[in-house]
């Protein structure tokens, strides 16, 4: 993917000026829960960019820079275990027609900062084609930094 040039106001997201720990309405500190601006790593390039938002029920909404025929916001479940949360994505996969492909499995392990304003960790993304069968697997690793209101 080719990471979009002039991402103008949203290069600020990833360094805030609130200080370490602040959350916002409705999140507490020391929880994945709220908004994040999150950035995916492989081989040493950006693949993708989104904004992802962590609810407090265990689910999860992501919503990315890609094209929208791609199938650009698409859904997860996560848990917590100790430090760590592991996410699982299911996503459907398009061509850039939008054709269906199949099916992306999107796995993350991340760690939430000392601060509550950043998380890091890896990724895994499975594909399969539209009769289930493996067709690719990419790895990487995620940054992110929580958005928060002004």
């Amino acid at each position: 993917m080719i990471i979009p040039q002039g991402l103008g106001p949203l290069a600020s997201l990833a360094g805030t000026s609130e200080p370490a720990g602040a959350v916002g309405a409705g999140q507490t500190a020391g929880s994945i829960v709220g908004l994040w601006y999150i950035t995916f790593v492989s081989d040493g390039y950006i693949v993708d960019q989104a904004f992802d938002v962590w609810h407090s029920d265990g689910t999860e909404v992501l919503n990315d820079y890609t094209n929208p025929i791609e199938g650009n916001v698409c859904l997860g479940v996560w848990k917590q275990n100790g430090g760590t949360y592991k996410l699982k994505h299911p996503s459907w996969a398009f061509d850039d027609t939008g054709k269906l492909l199949g099916t992306a499995i999107i796995g993350e392990t991340v760690t939430l900062d000392a601060g509550s304003d950043s998380f890091s960790g890896t990724y895994s993304i499975d594909l399969f084609d539209t009769s289930g069968n493996p067709v690719g697997k990419y790895h990487g690793t995620v940054t992110a930094a929580r958005v928060l209101p002004n």
